[in-house]
């Protein structure tokens, strides 16, 4: 993402970009597509994750579409270092569960889903390998192929 001024100086966009986009209220964020420049620049992809998107993020929803949310999982349990839950399936392909997201709170942080910071793992799988920590508070939550995202089930450490 560096090209040259007309000075032949290397600039680089990505801040200049990233600002814009934080700045503008109306843009919710942004998207790499097709990714390719991402896998082939090391350094760029580095700048993203150290310094502007750090934590995992869901896709934004689009309620046009479709906003009925997931059954929330069910099962939700935690045994020698394995997180596991099971999703609820109502034969609807559309609202059945497509991914979970696993949020993790360390004791006496607020347990709220809007921040990201929290999610630990975007995954396909009913489970999840974590080390225990007392105190903490997980939340598990289902997606659907929309991303909408089901009520979360807790479970204390």
């Amino acid at each position: 993402m560096s090209i040259k001024n007309y000075n032949g100086d290397v600039v680089n966009q990505l801040h200049r970009k990233m600002t814009i986009i934080r700045e503008n209220d109306s843009i919710d964020g942004n998207i790499w597509w097709s990714g390719l420049g991402l896998a082939s620049n090391k350094e760029l992809a580095d700048s993203l994750y150290y310094s502007y998107q750090k934590y995992p993020a869901l896709v934004p929803l689009y309620p046009a579409i479709d906003s009925l949310v997931p059954q929330p999982v069910d099962e939700v349990k935690f045994k020698r270092g394995k997180l596991t839950w099971k999703g609820q399936f109502s034969g609807d392909k559309m609202n059945d569960p497509f991914f979970y997201v696993v949020y993790r709170f360390p004791k006496g942080t607020p347990v709220n889903i809007e921040n990201s910071s929290a999610i630990f793992l975007i995954t396909n799988q009913t489970s999840a390998k974590l080390k225990r920590d007392r105190g903490e508070t997980i939340l598990v939550t289902a997606l659907d192929r929309c991303q909408n995202e089901s009520k979360p089930v807790y479970l204390n450490l």
